[in-house]
């Protein structure tokens, strides 16, 4: 009797395989660290593919948010937050904005101690030549320190226009960090950023690879977007550092929005990024004086360089969100924010790959007659995700929601409001990543002017958009339908 051929062996491994995919993914289940649509979707690859399908969920599927950083980042937090959560909330009852919204108020107070802060100056952006101009003003215009936190900082013109106005800050003698993630940023050259640490500055990767593009924390990504200058002013949004932001990329256009603050929630972006930072640092943040109820006088606030009048008077909640939390906060601040609209709601995501309970609620909305908008990219930068986006819309156009494809290049915006007087911005998209994989942040605006210019600016991106309506989609092509059947089927893994 020969040895066993190599298709034998294959065949062997292959079951031995499946057997053990089938119980690691029970053991996963029955500690609840997976969903039940991420145990089917993984269930689907591994026993279809078990070697690969073994490896991919060692290097993607593996949950890590009840291991070794759920309590490390919470403490600074709770030592800041837990003597001040009544006083606050004291507070928010006295504001007009707030009084019909203290249902969220309270919802985000309760799971990620997010306080309300009223003395906040707001510049909306929705363009990145304009917005980078701004953040390097800002820079240029720094006396004592900056912080900026980006998922992707490109070595391309941008980003080495940027990097050179933190060099020169650095060399200046401030305070300069650059925070920067082991995914978004991957492909860049560590060399690149080694410039601003000989400049005086410092850099950090956010779950560095274990060895060049490989590491066991890839499916954990900080998304977060920030930058600090001198705790005076802070900017959030969707729009990363590179050329593809100022429509250099084969994309065109980058439809993208973010926020100028200058105020006390400026202290609530800061926390986050020293927590991040903090995390893992050689070199970590300490004594650092973060305020997050400081009384900004006037004669404080910059003006923006685009000559813009700043909105006044916003009260907001920064919400953070990712795997460190107990709660998965912005997915439940988005889904309180669109159960609340009762005229208008209207929604700008990139991806749209909504959990059970955020889908049936934008139908129910939708069903019960408020005007429900949804605008989406009509073309991808990531293919599966755009395919599974594009599976969820027959049921959402079914109960009413409108749906809107952007054509003008990429819409890249993470925007909602309801009913003209609440809003959110950040970085978090309509999707199951965001709400429970990625590190997140997004502001919680309570302010009628200001989500009237956010409302004008959807509006006007209608021009740019052509309608969908449940005829043309129930007669897309047969292969568009088998994408979007197979991208749905993982798509709570992507």
């Amino acid at each position: 009797m020969g040895l066993p051929s190599w298709g034998e062996v294959w065949i062997l491994l292959s079951w031995l395989f499946r057997i053990l995919n089938v119980y690691w993914i029970l053991q996963e289940m029955r500690s609840k660290r997976l969903s039940a649509a991420a145990v089917w979707a993984w269930l689907l690859v591994m026993l279809t593919v078990p070697v690969p399908g073994f490896f991919l969920y060692i290097y993607f599927g593996r949950d890590l948010r009840k291991t070794r950083f759920a309590d490390k980042e919470s403490r600074d937090l709770d030592v800041l937050m837990a003597h001040r959560q009544e006083e606050l909330f004291d507070q928010g009852i006295v504001l007009p904005e707030l009084e019909d919204h203290m249902a969220s108020v309270r919802l985000q107070l309760a799971q990620d101690d997010s306080i309300v802060t009223d003395d906040n100056a707001i510049d909306l952006f929705v363009d990145g030549a304009a917005l980078f101009v701004s953040q390097l003003d800002d820079i240029q215009k720094a006396k004592s320190y900056i912080f900026i936190q980006s998922y992707i900082f490109r070595q391309d013109e941008l980003g080495r226009q940027f990097m050179e106005a933190l060099c020169q800050k650095a060399r200046e003698g401030l305070e300069v960090r650059l925070l920067v993630d082991g995914m978004g940023s991957m492909l860049v050259p560590r060399r690149f950023f080694r410039q601003l640490e000989r400049a005086g500055g410092k850099v950090e990767t956010f779950f560095p690879p274990f060895v060049p593009y490989l590491h066991f924390q890839i499916n954990y990504r900080n998304h977060r977007k920030l930058l600090i200058v001198d705790g005076v002013v802070g900017y959030i949004g969707g729009f990363n550092v590179g050329d593809e932001y100022v429509g250099k990329g084969p994309l065109g256009y980058w439809r993208d929005t973010h926020l100028r603050f200058q105020g006390s929630a400026v202290g609530g972006m800061e926390l986050r990024f020293v927590q991040d930072w903090n995390y893992g640092a050689e070199d970590p943040i300490q004594d650092h004086p973060i305020s997050l109820l400081r009384e900004y006088r006037e004669e404080e606030l910059r003006p923006c360089i685009t000559g813009a009048k700043a909105i006044r008077h916003v009260p907001v909640q920064m919400v953070s969100g990712g795997p460190d939390a107990k709660w998965p906060t912005i997915r439940n601040g988005f889904l309180r924010l669109i159960s609340s609209a009762r005229r208008k709601l209207y929604i700008q995501t990139p991806y749209l790959i909504p959990d059970d309970t955020i889908r049936e609620t934008l139908k129910m909305a939708a069903l019960s007659g408020v005007d429900v908008r949804l605008m989406l990219p009509d073309k991808p930068d990531h293919p599966c995700i755009f395919w599974a986006s594009m599976s969820y819309v027959e049921e959402l156009l079914q109960a009413g929601v409108r749906c809107y494809a952007y054509h003008n290049g990429f819409l890249h915006s993470k925007v909602i409001t309801a009913d003209g007087e609440v809003s959110s911005v950040g970085t978090a998209n309509l999707d199951v990543r965001s709400f429970s994989l990625n590190f997140e942040q997004s502001a919680f605006l309570y302010h009628r002017e200001l989500t009237a210019e956010l409302d004008a600016a959807f509006e006007a991106d209608l021009a740019q958009c052509s309608e969908i309506t449940l005829e043309a989609y129930q007669q897309r092509p047969l292969w568009n339908r088998i994408r979007e059947a197979v991208c749905r089927m993982i798509s709570p893994i992507l």
